[in-house]
């Protein structure tokens, strides 16, 4: 009696109906591909382990670039594929991570808040530098009378480039600027409370400048300040940092898992 053949899809080889998979390249013989199997093959590709993972896992703590060494050498079944174990690595840590994110974020915001709130280092270092200067400018506003006070503004808006972001161009103009006089800034205390209820609900920046206290007549250099200070506040707050972190931790990461592997 005459045995059925089928022909392999991958060799092109016959082999007996009957076989469940080809003996010549190994591939399932009836292999239906749906949405299921290719993501099954892709996830199992990557993440199937077994006793290789342990004389990987080890070099790769003790001997950083050893796996890359053997796989180059060409002994690349006695050790895991360095991307598979870079992948596997990445994508349990960014996993287990996730979980305990978001409660670390609101308690490292919650004890940066009260540790600002009882006048911490921050403060002072932020918050009295960006006042003094304020209060130094409105003071040397008032007094520009002439080319001196003048060269005092701008000596004092260069010392302070730091905390306005000003560049000389920027002060040279505003110091030679016609509307000189309308930059005055008397004040610039402001309900926290108010202005962190309205970055919750998304309000525009104008809204909360005036929130803040700059008039609607503002002028330039008013609204620049106005502009700063709330980037500085919305900086002090944790979550800013958390995120940025986040955001930027993957870079040094995968760098550094280059040289490990």
């Amino acid at each position: 009696m005459a045995k059925h053949l089928e022909t392999c899809k991958n060799c092109e080889q016959q082999f007996n109906a009957s076989f469940n998979f080809c003996p010549h390249c190994g591939q399932q013989a009836k292999d239906e591909l749906t949405v299921k199997v290719l993501f099954y093959n892709t996830i199992s590709n990557y993440f199937s382990f077994d006793a290789r993972f342990f004389k990987s896992f080890f070099p790769l703590l003790f001997r950083p670039g050893y796996l890359a060494l053997k796989f180059i050498e060409g002994k690349r079944l006695l050790y895991l594929h360095p991307a598979q174990m870079y992948l596997f690595i990445a994508v349990v840590f960014f996993f287990l991570f996730s979980f305990v994110q978001r409660n670390q974020v609101r308690s490292l915001d919650e004890k940066l808040s009260e540790t600002l709130n009882d006048t911490s280092v921050i403060d002072k270092i932020i918050d009295e530098r960006v006042k003094d200067s304020i209060l130094k400018i409105s003071q040397l506003q008032k007094q520009a009378k002439d080319s001196i006070a003048r060269a005092e503004i701008r000596n004092t808006l260069k010392n302070n480039a730091f905390i306005t972001g000003f560049t000389d161009k920027e002060i040279d103009s505003l110091v030679a600027a016609d509307d000189f006089r309308k930059n005055d800034i008397t004040s610039f205390d402001f309900n926290t409370n108010s202005v962190d209820s309205l970055l919750n609900i998304g309000a525009t920046e104008a809204v909360i400048y005036k929130e803040m206290g700059m008039n609607d007549d503002a002028g330039y250099l008013q609204r620049r300040l106005y502009a700063q200070a709330l980037k500085f506040y919305k900086t002090r707050k944790a979550e800013v940092f958390c995120r940025l972190f986040m955001m930027l931790f993957p870079l040094p990461c995968f760098s550094y898992c280059q040289f490990l592997l």
